[in-house]
């Protein structure tokens, strides 16, 4: 247990929520007990902000783990208003920059050539699905789509 600490157990106005609060105390039980004792109020604010993991607020994020053998791997896509001060941008080499401009036009132009795939994809697939329910055959034998509409049962009739 936690050493009794009356900075800790008198909350300030902007102490974090109960789920945090747990970090918080799990953090605090990791530190000897003479080091907890005389950590004051503004001492343990301090250590929960450095402690308790801080959310961006992205307006869209996107995240999944998948395994590939023995190792797992992630893709991450976030979305937001940029928060880092010019300064920073520019100590890091984001801002006018030749690398930034060409990592900007690869991202655009991969996002747009996504969703022109995804869009092309989709009509094909309406326009197979339109014209197999109104009956049009184009062509002898099947297309390699029938089968796989008439087990989605998008299709009417009996199948292959």
């Amino acid at each position: 247990m936690l050493a009794p600490n009356p900075a800790f157990e008198s909350a300030p106005d902007n102490a974090p929520d109960d789920a945090q609060d747990k970090e918080l105390a799990e953090a605090m039980q990791r530190l000897p007990g003479d080091i907890r004792a005389a950590l004051t109020t503004g001492q343990i604010r301090r250590l929960a902000m450095l402690v308790i993991p801080q959310h961006a607020g992205h307006e869209a994020a996107y995240q999944v783990s998948t395994a590939l053998g023995s190792t797992r791997y992630y893709f991450a896509l976030f979305f937001g208003r940029e928060k880092q001060s010019d300064e920073r941008l520019r100590r890091e080499g984001q801002k006018r920059s030749i690398g930034g401009l060409v990592v900007r036009v690869a991202m655009i132009a991969w996002l747009l050539s996504s969703a022109l795939l995804l869009l092309l994809l989709f009509g094909i697939f309406a326009l197979y699905a339109a014209k197999s329910v109104l009956g049009i055959d184009l062509f002898d034998g099947h297309f390699f789509m029938h089968p796989l509409l008439f087990k989605l049962d998008l299709l009417p009739g009996t199948g292959n």
